[in-house]
């Protein structure tokens, strides 16, 4: 005979399998919900992440680095402080968040054809980076505030390389060796400082954006110089292409000239 302690076991293991059974279908459904619902404050939280570097990168623009208040950052966002302070709980953060999240507004690598155009074509992306509200808030803390550099550009920098060396002007250095566009000794290091330089001369001390024209004769200068000699005349050649046409046309305009007064 079963003892009536093993016959009321019985019944329970068995209820209870059912219970647990339907307490981890319910379960696994409240994740799954859970889970979408995760997913949609992500969602909901990219616009609120993009409001706050914006607003942080005109606040930098107003007062600069040391003047920045999180609470103004706040405001200009449009969101609670404690919003800004639970994604970044100090200024050197939220504003080395914003300032290396600005790589990310430049397109793919340039595909312009040739190792020159490419370079142009970068020259142009930076000079309407600069007129920007993000460019204006990297220039100021990066030349003009020396307390901001050393806690906020250990991550901008990091952000920045990675950039470079993969849709910036290094890349771009680093294609046209592979290519044979240039010689494998091409000096990148003094041709994006030059051009780097010079953005930062006119857009700074010039307070003026440099025009397609300048930044050509500087593209050809440099390419010019730092090329090895037999491929210096090939350069020249491209470079002056166009004013020989010119220069013919003239002539052959004066010859018509002359040739009608006889």
């Amino acid at each position: 005979m079963v003892p009536p302690t093993a016959r009321r076991a019985r019944p329970a293991r068995r209820a209870g399998d059912f219970r647990c059974a339907a307490i981890c279908e319910k379960t696994g459904s409240e994740s799954f919900r859970m889970t979408k619902k995760a997913k949609a404050a992500a969602v909901r939280g990219a616009p609120v992440v993009e409001a706050i570097f914006q607003a942080t990168l005109e606040e930098i623009v107003r007062v600069g680095f040391a003047g920045l208040g999180v609470e103004e950052v706040a405001t200009r966002a449009g969101v609670n402080k404690t919003t800004v302070y639970r994604r970044w709980p100090t200024k050197d953060a939220l504003v080395s968040a914003a300032l290396s999240s600005l790589p990310s507004q430049f397109g793919p690598l340039p595909h312009a054809g040739s190792f020159r155009a490419d370079v142009l074509e970068w020259l142009a992306g930076m000079v309407r980076f600069l007129d920007t509200v993000g460019g204006q808030a990297l220039l100021r803390v990066a030349v003009l505030e020396d307390r901001a550099r050393g806690p906020v550009f250990s991550s901008v920098g990091a952000a920045w390389m990675a950039y470079d060396e993969t849709r910036g002007l290094d890349a771009i250095v680093n294609r046209a060796i592979v290519r044979g566009d240039v010689p494998r000794d091409f000096d990148g290091a003094i041709f994006g400082e030059a051009l780097r330089g010079t953005l930062m001369f006119r857009t700074l001390a010039k307070r003026e954006a440099p025009k397609r024209a300048t930044l050509v004769r500087l593209v050809d200068a440099l390419l010019t110089g730092l090329l090895p000699p037999e491929k210096r005349a090939k350069t020249a050649t491209k470079t002056r292409k166009a004013p020989a046409k010119r220069a013919r046309a003239a002539g052959s305009a004066r010859t018509g000239r002359r040739t009608a007064n006889r």
